[in-house]
């Protein structure tokens, strides 16, 4: 395919090229400065259907005011038609968004108003603003479908407008608000209701001493040293050194690495099946294409890799930073390996890291 990375890069192009030609023709025929303009605009748009990386829902925000300019350049010409013209396509595009989206609308209106409100939303955020005191914190809403992340969103929206946004963290106090207050265990957990959501706070879990030897890097002899293993990359590339916050970890990957191209350290620990256990860390990175990551690799009757099968993804940051999961050891579990891995390009630091179990406390949901 030539210039083309995938086969799927041809359509891409196609379509960018074809806006971009339109784009022309009509600039030469002297159509409407607003036409021109509004395909400009898409066309630059598809520019990120070339992104390597994940797209998500959020990137396309640059695209939402577009149909309703697209509307009202369609409105205009018909209204240089014909004002009556205009008029009836307006009343029958009206009738049709009634019948066809009618009741659900109301249906949202009607559950909005009861247990979601921007009222109650703002009440439920400053709540926690004024518990936490500045102090880092987790946040979960549980709904009748479960703990949904695009549910939250206003919540989370709130909280990052006062420059308090919640964490991903275990290890911290969790914020929990029921939507409906009864829903799972909420009717059971005290808290305090406010209109109609009920908002919990769930002390961090207690655990017991760490599973991993030399967490921190800081051992001595080569015994304890020993207890990690490097199983990719290049020995000069994965090192121990002491910096200003200690002893830490560093994992150097090669300038130019493919995405896929790996540096990992594990150690291997036991594990009993059935128990919960909270992994944390301290990490530090440095702004780069490569991807810091964290896993527990659970061994027995099943095998599984946490969180969710992908690992903790470490966020960039040129500071030092926690990070904290929980995981849940399936029935016949007899062991575990923790991976410490960068994927691609870039600079790592781990330092710190624990394997430790729950003693008491509830998994946050």
């Amino acid at each position: 395919f030539g210039p083309f990375a995938t086969k799927a890069d041809l359509p891409r192009w196609l379509a960018l090229l074809g806006i971009t030609a339109l784009f022309w023709w009509l600039r030469r025929r002297v159509v409407q400065h607003g036409a021109a303009i509004l395909l400009l605009w898409l066309a630059t748009s598809l520019l990120y259907s070339f992104w390597p990386r994940s797209l998500h829902i959020h990137y396309a925000l640059i695209l939402l005011p577009l149909p309703f300019l697209l509307i009202g350049l369609g409105a205009d010409i018909l209204r240089r038609i014909h004002p009556l013209v205009a008029v009836l396509v307006a009343l029958t595009v009206g009738l049709l968004i009634n019948q066809q989206f009618g009741s659900e609308l109301s249906g949202l209106r009607t559950a909005t108003s009861s247990d979601g409100s921007l009222g109650a939303v703002e009440r439920v955020t400053d709540r926690i603003l004024a518990t936490t005191n500045g102090r880092p914190y987790n946040f979960r809403l549980l709904t009748a479908s479960g703990s949904i992340e695009h549910d939250s969103s206003p919540y989370r929206y709130l909280l990052g407008l006062q420059g308090q946004p919640p964490v991903n963290r275990a290890d911290l106090d969790t914020y929990l608000v029921y939507r409906p207050p009864e829903y799972a265990d909420g009717a059971s957990r005290q808290g305090i209701v406010i209109d109609g959501l009920k908002l919990v706070r769930q002390a961090p879990p207690k655990v017991g001493p760490n599973l991993l030897v030399n967490g921190n890097f800081a051992a001595t002899t080569e015994k304890e040293r020993a207890a990690w293993k490097q199983t990719s990359g290049s020995s000069p590339s994965i090192r121990v050194e002491q910096g200003e916050e200690g002893v830490a970890l560093v994992i150097l990957g090669p300038r130019g690495a493919d995405p896929n191209y790996s540096m990992t350290v594990i150690q291997e620990l036991p594990l009993s099946g059935g128990k919960q256990y909270l992994v944390r860390f301290r990490y530090r990175n440095e702004a780069s294409p490569g991807v810091q990551r964290v896993y527990l690799q659970t061994r027995g009757a099943t095998e599984d890799y946490f969180p969710s099968g992908a690992g903790y993804v470490v966020p960039t940051t040129g500071e030092w930073a926690t990070g904290s999961f929980l995981v849940t050891a399936a029935p016949g579990t007899t062991a575990a390996t923790i991976w410490l891995r960068v994927n691609g390009p870039g600079k790592a630091w781990f330092t710190d890291v624990e394997v430790s179990e729950v003693l008491s406390g509830t998994a946050i949901p």
